[in-house]
């Protein structure tokens, strides 16, 4: 059986494209399933997951990768914000997010760049990012810049602001 995923595409100047998709047909199903992401919460990008089951070619997964790829980037640069140690294959990127999302339903709300970013860093933290750019010759220097919240006053340093040098 064949189901219809639809899915925005910034690409194609913001038109909503429909994207073919093999699912397994169960008894409760009849004709195409459409999951519209127009929303781009976590919920969506969750129920495209679901129709697709794991489909390694699906737009799923093929998005999963591409937040996965992003994060590890950020990681491997010394980032706290990506991902760490990740070993991981585009297969098993879906399950991972599945997971996810049924361990903390409150937060299928979210963007699904968030949720999906969220899933992954709770799977592989970085918690020694600051140790890796040491290591390579860099450092963290402190900066203060004034507070520009109402009631400033001179004797106020403001907050911290953190940059590699």
């Amino acid at each position: 059986m064949s189901a219809w995923v639809a899915v925005p595409t910034d690409l194609v100047a913001g038109v909503l494209t429909t994207l073919p998709t093999d699912i397994q047909s169960s008894a409760a199903e009849s004709g195409p399933r459409v999951v519209d992401v127009r929303d781009r919460t976590t919920r969506s990008l969750e129920a495209v997951c679901i129709a697709e089951q794991g489909d390694a070619l699906g737009w799923c997964s093929a998005y999963l990768i591409g937040v996965a790829d992003t994060l590890t980037a950020f990681g491997d640069g010394g980032h706290k914000g990506g991902i760490c140690k990740a070993h991981y294959a585009l297969e098993q990127l879906s399950e991972i997010f599945l997971t996810w999302t049924r361990a903390h339903e409150a937060l299928l709300r979210l963007d699904m760049l968030a949720g999906a970013s969220l899933a992954f860093r709770e799977k592989w933290p970085c918690s020694r990012g600051s140790q890796l750019l040491r290591q390579h010759g860099y450092r963290y220097v402190q900066l203060y810049a004034p507070s520009m919240s109402p009631g400033y006053s001179s004797r106020n340093s403001g907050p911290a602001i953190t940059q590699v040098c």
